[in-house]
């Protein structure tokens, strides 16, 4: 995951207007292996730039969906 986060932020850094590498970014903090609410707290901010900057792109649905059932998840030492 930390490779992945950083090959994310750089391209996220790089063109800001690419939907895709703000959503693979919040799903890898959702995903990631981080306790529950870091995990949390890291996705929210950009799942909330997700809604502001791409409402009505035609996957944001379902990759809100799929951070949110990532988010949900216990911790692993739960």
């Amino acid at each position: 995951h930390d490779v992945a986060e950083k090959l994310l932020l750089r391209a996220y850094k790089e063109d800001p207007s690419n939907f895709w590498a703000l959503a693979d970014l919040a799903e890898c903090y959702a995903s990631s292996a981080r306790p529950a609410a870091e995990r949390r707290r890291l996705a929210e901010s950009r799942v909330a730039e997700l809604r502001s900057r791409f409402p009505r792109h035609p996957s944001l649905h379902g990759v809100l969906v799929g951070i949110e059932r990532e988010l949900s998840r216990a911790d692993p030492a739960e």
